[in-house]
């Protein structure tokens, strides 16, 4: 979605649901979301009230050169927000990732975010977090992350760790000089029996 929007209004997608029973579910994947005035993309939950919030999720996406990039704007009294990045492209706009209120939680993995006006803004309590593999530099001002994501394994580390023990260098390193060395002995051995 391209060309939306004024620079004070409009934009790409924005997702508002209103009122004690408006609620969202959403997920978008593969978008493009480029010069558009107001935004790219914004959750806004001003006049909504539901227990279920707003729930949305961006993957293997590029918003850029946006008015702003990615925005979730809870006021005080509304619902909760909350928003999973992965695998994209948040570059070349106004702010690259806004939280803004005390119950807005975003989540961001493997995700750039570059040559934003700002990069990363929490404000008024909101929490936007790190899987701890996103590049963030380059931006005017590249802000930072509230925190990193809490790991669900109880060895702590998470998959990442998992995987650092599974492809571990050394321990392939030794595991192939021990077949090496094995496979050496052995013809050695027939030679000598030859």
């Amino acid at each position: 979605m391209s060309n939306s929007g004024t620079a004070s209004s409009g934009g790409a997608i924005l997702i508002q649901p209103t009122g004690a029973g408006g609620s969202a579910m959403v997920t978008l994947d593969g978008v493009s979301l480029n010069n558009n005035l107001a935004g790219g993309f914004k959750i806004d939950t001003t006049g909504n009230t539901s227990a279920a919030g707003v729930k949305a999720t961006i993957n293997n996406s590029d918003i850029s050169a946006n008015g702003g990039g990615v925005a979730v704007v809870v006021p005080a009294g509304t619902s909760n927000a909350s928003l999973m990045i992965a695998n994209s492209n948040i570059s070349n706009n106004g702010a690259g990732i806004i939280g803004n209120g005390a119950a807005v939680t975003v989540r961001v993995s493997d995700t750039i975010i570059t040559n934003n006006g700002n990069g990363v803004v929490a404000a008024a309590g909101a929490s936007v977090l790190t899987f701890g593999n996103n590049l963030l530099q380059g931006n005017t001002t590249n802000g930072a992350f509230t925190g990193a994501v809490p790991q669900a394994d109880p060895q702590g580390g998470g998959f990442s760790r998992r995987l650092r023990r599974i492809v571990n260098p050394p321990r392939l390193l030794h595991a192939w000089r021990s077949q090496a060395t094995a496979m050496h002995d052995a013809i050695v051995s027939r030679k000598q029996h030859a």
